[in-house]
């Protein structure tokens, strides 16, 4: 028997309008279309990496003390790295939270953003150093009635930010907080306060710049903090914005004033002893 030979069925009359559906010139287009969406895709997708590549990166080179037994500030030097130069650069300092004599301590919220530095322009690879004022003391008279917070190191005849209030028997009242002021302490009063300089610092370091092209703006932040190993030296590093901040008071009979300006006014939390009323 001789062997049948395969025969093609025709086309269904369903299958051959599918086809010419397929065929039609708008399903082309549409095909067109999906290639170019997919090009322009791929090319913006480009563009992001190499704008991410050559990005500015600023990074902390050193960090310490601007001179041996300085306990308020803090010098940073920034290097500028990456493939673009900046412009517009303004750098912001700001305290988070102080401990003194490891008794007493400052938390702020949103209070005292300093501008230390400006620069008009700075190329890649160049660095430069900003003196932060992070530390506040703590200055109490010897009656125990009147207390300041002092932005700094105190010193006769200088002009500070100060936070004024009353004690009542030893511990912050707080109904007489007035907020921060500028006020110069005098120097007839110093024989009658009691000083009382940070042991830990926390604070932060903001620095805002443009592009030197693309009109595009960045802000980098950096927070840092300062432990006196030594009475008359405070040591420094940066570390993540998101370690935890630095512990409370450990020695008892001491208090922790926070302040809040963003609605909240101020708070007094007594250590080992609650809440002030």
């Amino acid at each position: 028997m001789a062997p049948q030979k395969n025969r093609q069925e025709p086309a269904s009359p369903a299958r051959r309008k599918l086809t010419r559906a397929l065929l039609h010139p708008r399903w082309q287009w549409f095909g067109r279309l999906r290639k170019l969406g997919l090009t322009f895709s791929l090319s913006v997708l480009g563009l992001l990496i190499t704008i991410y590549s050559i990005r500015p990166i600023l990074s902390v080179e050193s960090i310490g003390p601007p001179s041996p037994g300085d306990m308020g500030d803090v010098n940073a030097t920034i290097r500028l790295g990456g493939a673009v130069s900046v412009t517009n650069l303004s750098v912001y300092c700001s305290t988070n939270k102080v401990i003194v004599a490891d008794r007493y301590g400052l938390v702020l919220h949103r209070i005292a953003s300093v501008e230390e530095y400006q620069q008009s322009h700075l190329e890649t690879g160049d660095s430069f150093t900003v003196r932060c004022p992070v530390g506040w003391s703590l200055a109490i008279d010897k009656n125990r009635e009147n207390a300041y917070w002092v932005m700094g190191v105190l010193v006769p005849k200088a002009w500070a930010l100060v936070i004024p209030f009353r004690l009542v028997d030893g511990f912050p009242d707080d109904r007489s907080f007035i907020g921060i002021k500028g006020m110069r302490l005098r120097v007839e009063d110093f024989p009658n306060l009691d000083i009382y300089n940070a042991t830990q610092m926390d604070g932060t370091v903001d620095i805002h710049y443009s592009w030197s092209f693309l009109n595009l703006k960045g802000v980098k932040t950096f927070r840092v903090t300062g432990s006196a190993e030594r009475p008359d030296q405070m040591e420094w590093k940066v570390v993540p914005k998101d370690d935890p901040p630095i512990a409370d008071p450990l020695l008892p009979g001491g208090f922790i004033t926070r302040v809040d300006l963003g609605g909240k006014g101020f708070a007094i939390t007594m250590v080992n002893r609650g809440f002030h009323p």
